[in-house]
């Protein structure tokens, strides 16, 4: 619902139903309120010890990507350019179950957004 700008013609005819279905029902709300309730949403169940998390604020494509419960337990100081960033310490974890070989970049002619 939060979604702006949508190319549809890169989708399929259901998923462009999809889209349109969830960009039309999400601008009968305000952009607060739909961050508040997402901001809600992903913190249903935080209190319950588990052996995986996930991050339900991440991409639609990411929501069934478990990290072990304490990959999030630790944030370090990171450096990167000029600003330093709070970062998990088992960063390394996170970004492999997240993107595979993250440390590879793929060639050039296979590079594809991960974003709509």
């Amino acid at each position: 619902m939060m979604k702006e700008n949508v190319h549809y013609e890169n989708f399929s005819i259901l998923y462009k139903i999809a889209l349109a279905s969830t960009y039309y029902f999400g601008r009968l709300f305000t952009r607060r309120f739909k961050l508040r309730l997402y901001d809600l949403i992903s913190q249903i169940g935080n209190k319950k010890e588990t052996k995986y998390v996930t991050a339900y604020n991440d991409l639609f494509k990411l929501l069934s990507v478990k990290y072990d419960a304490d990959t999030m337990d630790c944030l370090v100081e990171h450096p990167f350019e000029d600003t330093v960033f709070y970062v998990p310490s088992k960063y390394d974890d996170y970004l492999t179950a997240q993107y595979g070989d993250y440390m590879t970049p793929p060639k050039e002619s296979e590079r594809k957004p991960g974003h709509i």
